[in-house]
């Protein structure tokens, strides 16, 4: 695949990641969304049907994970790389949606925790995190040859 049709790829990807987090709230179930939106300190959570929160965070989660994982085989090239990115997706699914499981649950949940687990479970910052590393470690490399 050229230079140019890979570039062009990630950029759709990204495009994809904003499309998909401009029309969340049309797409998917979440009233956390519109809650943590507001006023919520000292707030009591709104009615959630948890099933259905549950199976569109982790949605959302794999979603944006497949994206992540395309847009990382995409800039690098690299399988290792790409399957490094799987499962570190996967062990960050596995402990968030986890925490956000248990976290729903509590009738009075820390709102700060919930909000901050539900931000790890629908954006990309994995991916945010992930580029500069596999640069780094790229980098580091290349000076060591």
């Amino acid at each position: 695949m050229g230079r140019g049709l890979r570039i062009g790829l990630i950029v759709l990807l990204f495009g994809a990641l904003v499309a998909l987090r401009m029309y969340a709230a049309n797409w998917f179930y979440d009233p956390l969304d519109s809650f943590f939106k507001g006023q919520y300190q000292g707030q009591a959570l709104p009615t959630l049907a948890i099933g259905k929160l549950l199976g569109v965070m982790a949605l959302r989660f794999w979603i944006t994970g497949a994206i992540t994982i395309a847009i990382i085989q995409l800039w690098f090239v690299n399988a290792s790389k790409t399957r490094l990115t799987f499962w570190i997706l996967l062990a960050a699914f596995l402990l968030l949606f986890t925490c956000f499981w248990v976290l729903i649950a509590l009738k009075q949940p820390p709102l700060e925790g919930l909000f901050y687990i539900r931000r790890f479970l629908i954006q990309p910052l994995i991916l945010i995190l992930l580029i500069p590393a596999f640069y780094y470690e790229n980098n580091t490399k290349d000076a060591e040859a």
